[in-house]
């Protein structure tokens, strides 16, 4: 081990005298005007390269002093929509009676309760469509979309109810039949299930021509995009209620289309 660590020693007192006698030609050979030279080019470059650091250093700055800015007039305008809210949704809908229907459990049915009811709008019914593997060799988008349609509409309950419901596909809470002034579909944030979309669709097409519809559906964050059909296909499409603003759109959209339907 000696031996070894003292041949390594060696090595490298070899390598730097090899290293310094390389200085000490090399300059020889060129001669001290290019050194000179040499060591003002490098100079040059620190000097440039001090200054690109000063300049980005400069415009980081500026950059965090503009983001603070933007985000407090952020602030400002949120704490503005908060204090609006209350004005320009409470009671606009009072007495109005709704049916909600989930396709799959994440989408946000508890905020869509909370702001029809703040709205004072009656939920009259909740309907949840759950979708299992297994679901696909035994009924159709067809199947489902027919039977929740006659249930929300007309109060209809027949063996299938009591087969899909003691699956857990179906989840029904509250009075069916009931006359209704709209009906709003949440589609479930992360389901891509072929099954569910093509039911969606299907309850869609056989419920528009009787009542009018809002989907809630997944948009970019912070979107206020809203996508009014109701001239042509009388479906309105509202962006998720992760926001204040989607929260207001959805009430504000229903009432345009209660108004627009007298």
């Amino acid at each position: 081990m000696i031996i070894d660590f003292r041949y390594h020693v060696a090595s490298l007192v070899a390598i730097f005298i090899a290293l310094a006698l390389g200085i000490l030609i090399g300059s020889t050979l060129v001669g001290e005007d290019f050194m000179e030279n040499l060591a003002r080019e490098q100079q040059i470059w620190i000097g440039k390269l001090e200054n690109d650091y000063l300049n980005l250093k400069k415009e980081t700055e500026n950059l965090r002093i503009e983001l603070v800015k933007k985000q407090n007039e952020l602030n400002y305008y949120y704490n503005f929509v908060a204090e609006v809210k209350p004005f320009l949704i409470n009671n606009k809908l009072q007495g109005k009676k709704f049916a909600i229907i989930e396709i799959e459990q994440n989408g946000p049915s508890q905020d869509v309760a909370n702001i029809l009811e703040q709205s004072g709008a009656i939920i009259v019914s909740s309907t949840r469509l759950k979708f299992y593997d297994w679901m696909r060799e035994r009924f159709t988008s067809s199947m489902l979309s027919e039977h929740i349609s006659n249930l929300i509409l007309n109060g209809e309950t027949n063996k299938m109810t009591s087969i899909l419901e003691e699956n857990d596909i179906i989840r029904s809470i509250g009075k069916y039949g009931e006359e209704l002034d709209g009906i709003i579909i949440i589609n479930g944030y992360h389901s891509q299930e072929k099954l569910l979309i093509e039911a969606e669709n299907s309850i869609i097409n056989l419920l528009k021509s009787q009542i009018p519809l809002y989907v809630i559906e997944p948009m970019e964050p912070g979107s206020l995009k809203i996508i009014k059909e109701q001239v042509e296909s009388g479906v309105c499409r509202i962006p998720n209620l992760q926001n204040i603003p989607g929260q207001i759109a959805l009430i504000l959209s229903i009432l345009e289309n209660t108004k627009r339907s007298k």
